[in-house]
């Protein structure tokens, strides 16, 4: 039994030791999610099946996004599994009955987001990308809110390809189109 804790300690210890001094920083670099969002989603950009109809310049992206298939506007923003989390006052700002909220992360639109789990998700690939020495990206911390009009029936394709072209963009580091 002795044998089992000090194993497991061992490599407890081994595992720690790569995630915090391995080739690459505990998170991976999103600093083109954090540039102005005006410069980086100029108004009238298409980003998947969408219009970009303004842009604000915040600290995390946050566009107001048209489609043919709404009357209103689809807000997106971008958060990190490590920040605060803005879901209650966004919860707050678009309530339920008339808004519906669909989570973006990984490559997977989610009814509920679970930072714990996110967390956990990161963790594991951080210590995958150690061992295997690869680089981590953007998508690996980042998810994206969508809120939008409860009648407004977007497909949860249309949602991931917009958060699939804003990652593409900020993991090459590109600006706006011409």
């Amino acid at each position: 039994m002795r044998q089992a804790v000090l194993a497991t300690i061992l490599l407890a210890f081994v595992v720690g030791v790569l995630l915090r001094f391995g080739p690459h920083r505990l998170a991976p670099d999103r600093e083109e999610l954090h540039r102005p969002t005006a410069q980086i989603h100029p108004q009238g950009e298409r980003l998947g099946n969408f219009v970009v109809e303004h842009a604000r310049d915040q600290t995390r992206l946050s566009l107001s996004l048209r489609s043919p298939l709404c009357r209103a506007p689809v807000y997106v923003t971008s958060g990190s599994v490590f920040g605060s989390a803005p879901e209650r006052l966004m919860a707050f700002r678009f309530p339920e009955p008339p808004w519906r909220t669909v989570y973006v992360y990984q490559g997977r639109a989610l009814g509920h987001f679970s930072r714990f789990d996110a967390l956990l998700d990161f963790f594991w690939g951080r210590l995958k990308a150690q061992l295997s020495l690869s680089r981590l990206d953007a998508a690996e911390s980042t998810y994206f809110t969508f809120r939008m009009p409860a009648e407004c029936r977007l497909s949860n394709e249309a949602l991931l390809a917009v958060s699939r072209q804003i990652l593409e963009r900020a993991n090459r580091g590109a600006g706006p189109r011409a």
